[in-house]
């Protein structure tokens, strides 16, 4: 089954049946973010030197506590909540 066989037959089903789907999808996608998010959690470490990108800019500091999604970084005087998927070790 193929990306347009699944479009065409979400186009055949009623509310009632997208409703389950789009709660079966979100599912599915939290089950996976939760799955990188554990990876992810054991792969760092407080001590950690760490770097990241956001709107803000690029920051890197030191993990204080990491927690199960988040981690709280340390630049300079400033503690930052950083998601882990985020994070790259330096």
């Amino acid at each position: 089954m193929d990306y347009i066989d699944i479009r065409q037959g979400i186009r055949a089903l009623d509310e009632d049946q997208l409703v389950a789907l789009h709660a079966d999808v979100v599912g599915q996608i939290k089950s996976l973010r939760n799955q990188r998010a554990r990876l992810n959690r054991n792969s760092f470490g407080v001590g950690d030197l760490v770097s990241w990108s956001s709107r803000r800019g690029s920051f890197s500091g030191q993990i204080t506590k990491v927690k199960r999604k988040y981690a709280f970084v340390m630049v300079g005087p400033v503690r930052w909540n950083v998601p882990l998927s985020m994070l790259v070790k330096e």
